[in-house]
């Protein structure tokens, strides 16, 4: 199997999944030191599993060297691509990136005299702001870019159907990572903007990853665009998701007064189909909400002794003006 971003944290994730699932691995990824580190330790699990892991460095743009790895690959999974806030801030690489990356590796999967699948992933904000619309959000919903991330995720949904590939495309819902702690005060701004009413659906990274690797030997769900949340139980509102970061740094309350009122690109998902078919789903919020409280115990800690006025200037910094 091939896979592409694999020492990204969803890559990582999904290469131990597949690896645990019984598969060979070629990861495809940048050469950098971070990457080399995280290689080695995928290397220990392919070793004990049985499993062989070949890594071959290079930059997704580059057809040739797509084309070289995609060789004797039974499924190709393309983590590779730019995330927020960078697609914003660099729309450019953005583009050369996820829509040519993408490009590159439609064509060097037609290349093949039997083309693997691809399994692709996509995002549930390709739908658009969605908190004055119905739930839940179906496959069948109408997309609507609104920014470089979202219309580059369409465009290349648009380019692999329209091509000779066998596909998957996957709608992820919203995945955090509770290990990420350092965020800008841009960012945090941007997520006060949001109204705390807005609908989102979590699901835990491993569950994606499991999802990912099931699909690359489901031939149901070839040709379907599946919704991968997860599921009644992670169902929750932006406020849910804030209050949890407020628990973990022993912030107490969040008002909902601090929040504004803009809609925001995620909802509540229709996963039923997806979860008959690839059997992924495990992880709750609660389970998120602990993990996130566990990681961040030294920060919430080092806070203790000036938590209310710690409290007081982060509500100020972040409020919407």
């Amino acid at each position: 199997m091939m896979l592409t971003g694999a020492f990204g944290n969803l890559g990582m994730a999904t290469a131990e999944a597949l690896i645990r699932a019984g598969h060979d691995v070629r990861a495809l990824d940048l050469d950098t030191k971070l990457n080399r580190k995280r290689a080695a330790a995928l290397q220990k699990l392919a070793t004990r599993s049985g499993q062989n892991l070949d890594v071959r460095y290079g930059d997704i743009r580059d057809v040739t060297y797509v084309r070289h790895a995609v060789l004797e690959c039974d499924a190709v999974i393309h983590h590779a691509a730019v995330l927020p806030p960078t697609t914003e801030s660099a729309p450019e690489l953005a583009r050369a990136v996820n829509v040519g990356g993408t490009e590159c590796v439609l064509r060097a999967i037609e290349d093949n005299r039997t083309p693997p699948r691809l399994v692709f992933p996509s995002s549930v904000s390709v739908h658009g702001p969605r908190l004055h619309e119905r739930p839940p959000v179906r496959a069948s919903t109408p997309t609507q870019g609104t920014d470089e991330y979202t219309r580059g995720k369409i465009a290349c949904e648009t380019m692999i159907r329209a091509s000779r590939v066998p596909w998957v495309i996957m709608r992820v819902g919203v995945s955090p990572d509770p290990g990420a702690t350092s965020v800008t005060l841009d960012t945090l701004r941007m997520l006060f903007r949001i109204s705390p009413k807005n609908r989102l659906e979590y699901v835990h990274r491993d569950d994606v990853a499991r999802a990912f690797a099931a699909a690359v030997s489901c031939d149901e769900a070839l040709g379907k665009t599946l919704m991968l949340g997860g599921g009644k139980g992670c169902r929750i509102t932006h406020y849910d998701l804030m209050q949890a970061l407020f628990d973990a740094l022993g912030l107490g309350h969040v008002p909902f007064e601090a929040f504004g009122d803009e809609s925001y690109y995620t909802d509540w998902m229709d996963t039923d189909e997806a979860e008959r078919l690839l059997h992924f789903q495990g992880g709750r919020f609660e389970d998120y909400a602990a993990e996130l409280k566990q990681r961040m115990a030294p920060v919430r800690l080092g806070l203790r002794p000036g938590r209310r006025a710690v409290r007081w200037g982060f509500l100020s910094l972040v409020r919407p003006r």
